[in-house]
């Protein structure tokens, strides 16, 4: 099975690794772009946006947009 990632543990800065229904991948740094209230890679020379924040203050994923990678910002302290 696939190991399914939260998005509440993705944040800014860490990397991610993206699959669509296609089969296409995307992987770059997750961009937060705040005025559209979304999660973004840059991806192809473009912004591709992941996930949607909702009304309740949590991510959802772009329908038929699946992570399959995530790996925290060395940037980020470790608890």
């Amino acid at each position: 099975g696939v190991m399914m990632i939260a998005l509440n543990e993705i944040e800014a800065g860490d990397l991610v690794h993206l699959v669509d229904q296609l089969g296409n991948t995307a992987s770059g740094t997750v961009l937060l772009d705040a005025t559209r209230g979304c999660l973004c890679v840059r991806a192809f020379g473009l912004m591709l946006p992941f996930a949607v924040e909702t009304a309740t203050g949590t991510w959802r994923l772009t329908p038929g947009v699946t992570v399959v990678g995530h790996t925290g910002s060395l940037l980020r302290v470790a608890d």
